[in-house]
């Protein structure tokens, strides 16, 4: 009879309609079947619930998070209709101000409580920005990587340092990008540093073909991976997604890149759409989506037919650009339900996102289409052999699990039990 380290028994797998038994040892899981004769020093009954792969959390900004807590109402989030924004002075005023009155100790403690929180919630993957202008030193990056080995046995973090501001002609933040970049290949593992950056119009003055040009020049010497902010919205913002496609063939970087928000999408005619979609789909470009943020036109139908790989993020935390705190990649699947269930234009298919069929597709987005864009698909899912990163839930399909809001009864990280019910051990 075979011995396992663990053995959860009774589980309803996504992909399954029948009850298995999966066995777990020396971190990996090595059998998935039904009635399994087996024992095991540690025994979990799932009650046939669902058990899930560890949830992919693609888009956070951990450096930011908690940056208007302290105070009993949110710091800095009154309605000032002439300065809020993302964009606005107002804001970047507001972070400048928050990194100056903090230490790296300070930093790489608020960065570890956020992931912290989303490892609570069942999340084992995630992918987080590091925007560097907000001081002239390398402290943010610092506090990320340091965050980052102190919470090795909990996640698999991916880091993306990047300038919000002009990219072209900041010799200081250049050299301040660079130095992070190096810093990062120092302590990590190359395959989990990417660059990132900004694709904004000729409002901040910036040129986009130029910008553009730049990031694959930087990401070529360093042989990173691009995962960029596309945050403009219609023509403008297509012609941007656009000049990202042109850039993908030129340097040939097919498969290597990632289009964060592309509000655009849910902007231009339907035909200009498709065609979009069809050239993402041709360099293999992924693309990432966020609750706080997603237009309510947002295409994750069509532009999952289209088989691009999209991913899911919290985004920010309690910061200011969002004082939600909800690092909860379940929770942030049902608002985006909600979002994309919109009343604006009556279409055929309005519930689409509330059916069975919707909801397993925006649940794909947390799980197996969010391993795709981070790159983890081929030791991803519950699987024998691959690393023993599960969730067990209380609902017994992703459709409760949604709708109902499920609990994460345990939480598994390379077979070790990091989190119950909520609660990170």
């Amino acid at each position: 009879m075979n011995e396992f380290d663990t053995i959860i028994y009774n589980c309803y797998l996504n992909d399954k309609s029948e009850i298995v038994d999966i066995g777990i040892d020396d971190g990996e899981i090595r059998a998935v079947e039904s009635d399994l004769d087996a024992t095991a020093s540690n025994t979990i009954d799932a009650d046939e619930n669902l058990v899930t792969p560890s949830f992919t959390d693609c888009h956070m900004h951990t450096d930011r998070s908690f940056a208007i807590c302290g105070d009993r109402h949110p710091v800095g989030n009154d309605y000032e209709p002439d300065a809020v924004g993302l964009r606005s002075s107002y804001t970047h005023d507001g972070f400048d101000d928050h990194f100056s009155n903090l230490s790296v100790d300070e930093l790489t403690e608020n960065i570890v409580r956020d992931i912290e929180g989303a490892v609570a919630n069942g999340t084992g993957y995630v992918r987080t920005h590091a925007i560097l202008d907000h001081v002239d030193d390398t402290m943010i990056m610092e506090a990320t990587l340091n965050a980052r080995e102190e919470l090795d046995d909990v996640v698999d973090l991916q880091v993306v340092p990047f300038l919000a501001g002009d990219l072209l002609s900041n010799e200081a933040g250049r050299e301040q990008l660079f130095e992070a970049i190096e810093m990062g290949l120092d302590r990590m593992d190359a395959d989990d540093l990417l660059l990132g950056g900004i694709g904004t119009g000729s409002g901040e003055g910036k040129q986009i073909d130029q910008t553009i040009d730049e990031w694959f020049e930087i990401a070529t010497r360093y042989d990173l991976d691009l995962d960029v902010h596309i945050q403009d919205h219609g023509s403008l913002g297509a012609y941007i997604i656009e000049e990202l496609i042109a850039a993908t063939e030129r340097h040939e970087y097919q498969g290597r890149v990632t289009g964060s928000h592309c509000y655009a999408l849910a902007d231009i005619p339907e035909q200009w759409q498709t065609k979009t979609m069809e050239l993402i789909d041709d360099v293999e470009m992924n693309l990432t989506t966020c609750f706080s943020s997603t237009p309510c036109d947002w295409p994750v139908r069509e532009i999952l037919d289209h088989d691009i790989s999209v991913g899911h993020g919290t985004d920010n935390t309690h910061d200011f650009i969002m004082p939600y705190g909800v690092s909860d990649s379940i929770q942030g699947i049902l608002i985006e339900s909600i979002k994309l269930t919109h009343f604006e234009e009556y279409a055929e298919d309005i519930y689409y996102y509330q059916s069975n069929e919707g909801l397993q597709a925006l649940w794909s987005l947390i799980t197996h289409e969010g391993a795709e864009v981070l790159g983890v698909s081929d030791s991803y899912g519950i699987e024998v052999g691959n690393p023993a990163d599960i969730v067990v839930l209380d609902e017994p399909s992703p459709e409760w699990a949604i709708t109902r809001q499920a609990n994460p009864r345990f939480v598994f990280k390379r077979g070790d039990i990091v989190a119950k019910n909520g609660e990170l051990l």
